[in-house]
């Protein structure tokens, strides 16, 4: 028996496992990748609801100076104005919150399917290597 084939289908063995310990490596990143960009969908999220929360608080701080500027006084009109504003708000920051949810849910989902696609590319540069190191003796 040489040692040629022996030697070759050590080499493709060796040679698929690396290839797969990289791939492993590289969905693992993936999944990190998609996690930190779940991470900076969130914290955006947070920066536009305060950005919109202090909107809110300097329209609705402008409205009362002007009623109190004009001597009127809070009630009626000025209520359900202020109610539908605060309505406003809430459905904004709702739309916020779902819009995050639904862009982190994608980042994740996008994060999982590359992270699919390496174990599975590294799965087969494995079997690969298997596959070649049985060719070899043959």
């Amino acid at each position: 028996m040489e040692a040629i084939p022996f030697v070759s289908a050590i080499f493709s063995v060796i040679g698929g496992a690396k290839s797969k310990s990289g791939y492993d490596d590289a969905a693992r990143q993936e999944r990190a990748d998609a996690e930190a960009n779940v991470q900076n969908i969130n914290a955006e999220a947070a920066r536009q609801e305060e950005v919109s929360r202090e909107q809110h608080e300097e329209l609705q701080a402008g409205n009362r100076a002007k009623a109190a500027a004009s001597n009127l006084t809070v009630g009626g009109s000025q209520q359900i104005f202020a109610a539908a504003q605060k309505d406003k708000f809430n459905k904004e920051v709702e739309w916020l919150a779902k819009s995050a949810a639904s862009r982190a849910d994608i980042a994740r989902q996008g994060g999982s399917a590359a992270s699919t696609i390496a174990k599975n590319k590294g799965d087969q540069a494995l079997w690969g290597g298997i596959s070649n190191a049985v060719g070899s003796f043959n």
